[in-house]
């Protein structure tokens, strides 16, 4: 039995697009939900206070491509014929929008909960 994780489900709401005509494939889409889930709001300022500058822009650099990287070693033929055999029976083009916009919000408040916590955000709302 194989495991579907939630960047599969991004991967392939990114693929299922692009096969109706989108610019956005599942590559982009992930690399897109990468750096503004995960990458700008948590680990860059988080690397900042703990490494510094310098190293925290050569890592920077060096994550953006992590998505990418995964896209072509984790997505192969039978893969991807896997996936798509896996999510086919969502149809409905709003409900694959949905469930991506809600774990992309879920995934945010989490970041600013974490980043007020931490002390990145000091402004009392």
């Amino acid at each position: 039995m194989k495991r579907y994780y939630i960047f599969d489900y991004i991967w392939y709401i990114g693929e299922a697009l692009k096969r109706e005509g989108s610019p956005l494939s599942g590559a982009t889409l992930l690399l897109l939900t990468w750096l503004f889930a995960f990458l700008m709001p948590l680990i860059i300022p988080f690397m900042y206070q703990l490494l510094g500058t310098p190293v925290v822009i050569f890592l920077g650099l060096a994550m953006i491509f992590l998505p990418i990287l995964l896209c072509k070693l984790r997505y192969t033929r039978q893969r991807r014929e896997a996936i798509f055999k896996h999510y086919s029976g969502i149809k409905n083009i709003f409900t694959r929008w949905l469930v991506l916009f809600g774990a992309i919000i879920v995934i945010a408040a989490i970041n600013f909960m974490l980043m007020y916590h931490m002390g990145f955000i000091t402004k009392k709302l």
